[in-house]
């Protein structure tokens, strides 16, 4: 899965999954590192970084104070719909204008 660099092999590459998302919330509430949790994915860290910054939100405390979370329904649910939107075209439909 990895190479000699410690990088992640983009030949293996998949998608994180739902369960991938909630093991990411629980890990950061109990103050692992993102490195950490990226190796216990099997994760670059990069793409954790990523994921922990599309996912997350910002709402105000009792005080009106600013705090950013990470929550895993959020996240898929953003993910979800990136994938619907970059869904191509079937072929039949982008052939069948012509002529």
């Amino acid at each position: 899965m990895n190479n000699l660099n410690g990088t992640a092999n983009h030949a293996n590459f998949k998608q994180l999954t739902s369960t991938d998302r909630i093991t990411i919330e629980v890990l950061l509430k109990q103050g692992i590192s993102i490195t950490e949790i990226a190796k216990q994915l099997g994760k670059h860290r990069s793409s954790i970084y990523r994921e922990i910054k599309r996912g997350s939100i910002t709402t105000l405390d009792s005080q009106l104070q600013q705090i950013t979370k990470y929550e895993a329904k959020t996240a898929q649910s953003q993910s979800d719909k990136r994938n619907l939107n970059s869904k191509k075209k079937p072929k039949s439909e982008q052939l069948g204008r012509r002529g």
